[in-house]
Formats: C-alpha cells, sequence, structure tokens
C-alpha cells in the first residue's frame, strides 16, 4: 500500500498487450498469438531445429513439412491455422514455398527467436567483395515489424574531428 492506503499494482502488460500479429497472403489474413505461449517454449525449441532443417535440406521432406506445419500451429489461431492448412495444399490458391521461405525469418523476427550469434557461413557482417549477397539483400524496413531493433549499416566513411587548442 502507498501512503494514501491504495494497494500498488506492479502492471507487467507487454507494449501491444493481446494484438495479435498478424501477416497477409494475397487476400488471406492469417492472425497468430501476440506472444509465444510461456507453456509452448519446450514444444518451439525442438521445432527449430526442423524449421532450418527444411529451409537447408531436401531429406526427409515429409517430416520436415510436417515440423513447419507443427510451428504454426503453436502461433496461429485455429480459424488462421484452418485456412493455413488449406492453402498448402491449394492448387488455386497455394502457399509455396517461397511463401514458408519469407515468413519464417519473420516470424523469428517478430516473436524474438532470431539468433544472436552469425551462422556458421557468416562473416563480421562486413561486405565480402567476392559478389556474394547478404541475407538481408532485397528486405525493405517497410515489410519489418516496426521494431526499432533494426539494424543500421555501418558508414562507410569515418569522421575525423580536429581538437582545437
Amino acid at each position: 500500500m502507498d501512503a494514501n492506503g491504495v494497494a500498488e499494482i506492479k502492471d507487467f502488460s507487454r507494449p501491444g498487450g493481446l494484438t495479435p500479429k498478424q501477416f497477409r497472403i494475397d487476400d488471406d489474413v492469417f492472425s497468430m498469438a501476440s506472444s509465444i505461449p510461456f507453456g509452448s517454449l519446450g514444444e518451439i525449441a525442438k521445432l527449430q531445429g526442423i524449421m532450418v532443417g527444411a529451409l537447408n535440406s531436401a531429406d526427409d521432406a515429409d517430416r520436415s513439412i510436417a515440423g513447419i506445419t507443427e510451428v504454426f500451429a503453436v502461433f496461429m489461431h485455429p480459424e488462421s491455422l484452418a485456412r493455413f492448412k488449406e492453402r498448402l495444399h491449394s492448387r488455386t490458391e497455394p502457399i509455396g514455398f517461397e511463401h514458408i521461405r519469407d515468413i519464417i525469418p519473420w516470424l523469428l523476427e517478430v516473436y524474438s527467436l532470431r539468433p544472436t550469434a552469425p551462422s556458421s557461413g557468416s562473416s563480421n557482417g562486413s561486405p565480402a567483395g567476392d559478389g556474394s549477397t547478404s541475407s538481408t539483400d532485397g528486405a525493405s524496413p517497410v515489410e519489418s515489424s516496426g521494431g526499432t531493433s533494426q539494424p543500421t549499416e555501418e558508414p562507410t566513411s569515418s569522421i575525423v574531428t580536429s581538437s582545437s587548442s
């Protein structure tokens, strides 16, 4: 209680509250949980390896596809998940590999699951100078989650200041 006898309440609400995260494919808007349900963290950890494997290898394709679908099931609201699964098999309104390949990094980013260390094929983040492309080439900041944690490019020149006596 404070000095006036009013009970103090610590507010642990998060910015954005219970606002669902959403993405669009064509005319469908898919709605997902506002944050990762704590009870699903173990499941997410198990499925994360399947997601990475599915994007990097064609081995055991059925297991990879099932694993990716399970990942979406953890996050998506039931009505969105039903439509999403329909479209995964639709010949007229397909959700294709290209969609999944683009959605997964976004999903990891909006739920703060993006790895903090560079992948084994990455260096210190400097341009390679060998004609290779960055994993963020073509990414548009307008399409980002709107967070303030967007990486910025390193300046290509240095600023030199002189001190006067």
